[in-house]
């Protein structure tokens, strides 16, 4: 997910590739809802992901963009989790 947000949110890389490639990640985006099936999918400020981590279902919202990797209190403030309604 290039030029992107620097939270990680998988222990590793391929882990969250291997997510991606199997279409377990969604992203909505101006009303439409996209399958995210490659590491360079585009993120941008405003979409809102799916996904899943271990058995839980995330949905988080991108707030901003990180220029450099951080520690995980500056990653944080990239993102909101959405809660949700059921």
């Amino acid at each position: 997910m290039s030029g992107c947000t620097r939270a990680r949110f998988f222990k590793t890389r391929t882990l969250g590739a291997k997510c991606m490639t199997k279409g377990r990640i969604r992203i909505e985006r101006d009303g439409q809802i996209l399958r995210v099936r490659k590491p360079h999918t585009e993120i941008r400020i405003g979409d809102k992901m799916t996904f899943t981590l271990g058995d839980r279902l995330v949905h988080i919202e991108i707030l901003a963009a990180g220029k450099r990797r951080g520690p995980a209190s500056e990653a944080h403030k990239l993102y909101s989790e959405c809660v949700s309604a059921t």
